[in-house]
Formats: structure tokens, sequence, C-alpha cells
């Protein structure tokens, strides 16, 4: 019984680690598209900044390349069998 949900568990992960490679790029497509369309905010509004773009887009390209870099190392990796 041990076996089978150690089982689904490494099924679950590597999965996971599959989805993470499809929906990443979709993710930084969807961004960039964001961050190079024109802004056109309220006065004043901090959306129309092009600071608040550039570090938006950073910090989204930052926490997908470690998302990216975490799913491509689980599937080179991942648990080796005893």
């Amino acid at each position: 019984m041990d076996e089978m949900k150690e089982f689904r568990r490494r099924v679950r992960r590597r999965t996971a680690a599959q989805m993470a490679l499809i929906v990443s790029p979709i993710i930084l497509l969807v961004m960039a598209v964001k961050v190079l369309e024109p802004h056109n905010y309220p006065e004043g509004d901090m959306r129309n900044e092009a600071l608040f773009w550039l570090l938006l887009g950073f910090a989204s390209l930052v926490l997908v390349g470690a998302l990216l870099v975490g799913s491509i190392r689980e599937l080179r990796h991942g648990e080796t069998p005893e």
C-alpha cells in the first residue's frame, strides 16, 4: 500500500513539473503583452509609470524563471527508485 502512495506522489510531482513547463511560457507571453501595450489609466495612477511595468515584468521573469528551473530540475533528476 505504501508503494502505491509513493508511486502516486511521484506521478503528481512529475505531472506538476510538466504543467509548469507548459504554463510558464504562457505567463511570460501575457506579461510581455501587458508590459508593452499602451497604458491609459487616469492621471496620476501608478500604473501609468514605466518603472512600475518594468519592475512588474522583471519580478514575473524572476518568479517564472525559478518555476522553470525547478520544474526542469525535477524532470531531469527526479527521484531515483531504490
